[in-house]
């Protein structure tokens, strides 16, 4: 027969509880978290449905009056339109193409408009893309004048590796010179020193590019003020007749005088 167990210490029921209430407040932290974020959530709901409902604010009543108001409208609309058919029934064909004639013309204005701002956003793309080959060839022709700079620094740098395969080789450690020896050997067949003559000739097609991709800049530049300014001022002139449309109808129709009665 086995001896009876030993009861639990109590320090074993000390770290039980702590652990209890360790789980017991992480639980407590997470239910806080999602409380706060649920109260977030109804506030922000709320604040939507304040909106909506500020917004339907007596709409009801009103929609119904302007429902009101649209029916008569219509009515008088039908009723009225029918006696003046028969007023002008001798010059309505004139009439109706007088306005149609004008609708497509004032068309054909919004229309130009709208071409000429698709014109002007496709020239300011084109500046855009202009000016930053400008600053790359610029940027480029600076690399080129500071070639003899960049090529001291890149033969320092061969002889630093140079300089450290030696000091290896001098502490017997023949697997950091191979290391460093290979490492200059790459660096250095990465450099290319030109000549004088193929220096120059680097330098001036490199100004050349630089100089050129800055007069194109500066050309669709102007292009794309030139189309800017066009496509405002074809804007403002269709708005303008877009707005005073029914004002220059009138005017127009003036001259259209109904036949003498017989």
């Amino acid at each position: 027969m086995s001896p009876p167990s030993s009861p639990p210490s109590t320090s074993d029921d000390l770290t039980h509880l702590k652990a209890k209430l360790k789980d017991t407040q992480d639980q407590l932290t997470a239910l806080n978290k999602t409380a706060t974020d649920l109260q977030g959530q109804i506030k922000t709901l709320e604040a939507k449905q304040a909106e909506i409902q500020k917004a339907l604010g007596g709409y009801d009543q009103t929609a119904k009056g302007l429902q009101q108001d649209l029916d008569d409208s219509e009515k008088a609309i039908t009723q009225k339109t029918a006696m003046a058919e028969v007023a002008v029934k001798d010059i309505k064909p004139k009439i109706d193409k007088a306005v149609a004639d004008f609708d497509d013309a004032l068309s054909q204005k919004v229309d130009a408009a709208k071409t000429a701002s698709e014109d002007a956003k496709k020239a300011a793309a084109d500046t855009d893309v202009a000016a930053h080959d400008a600053q790359q060839k610029d940027q480029a022709f600076a690399a080129a004048k500071a070639l003899a700079k960049t090529l001291d620094g890149q033969t320092k740098d061969v002889k630093a590796l140079l300089d450290q395969a030696g000091k290896a080789e001098s502490q017997g450690d023949v697997v950091a010179m191979y290391f460093l020896l290979n490492e200059a050997s790459a660096l250095a067949g990465t450099i290319k020193i030109p000549t004088a003559t193929e220096y120059q000739a680097s330098l001036t097609a490199a100004q050349d590019a630089a100089e050129k991709a800055k007069s194109d800049a500066a050309a669709k530049k102007a292009t794309s003020d030139k189309l800017t300014a066009a496509a405002t001022v074809a804007k403002a002139a269709a708005d303008a007749a877009q707005a005073s449309r029914r004002a220059d109808l009138l005017k127009l129709l003036k001259s259209f005088k109904l036949p003498l009665a017989a």
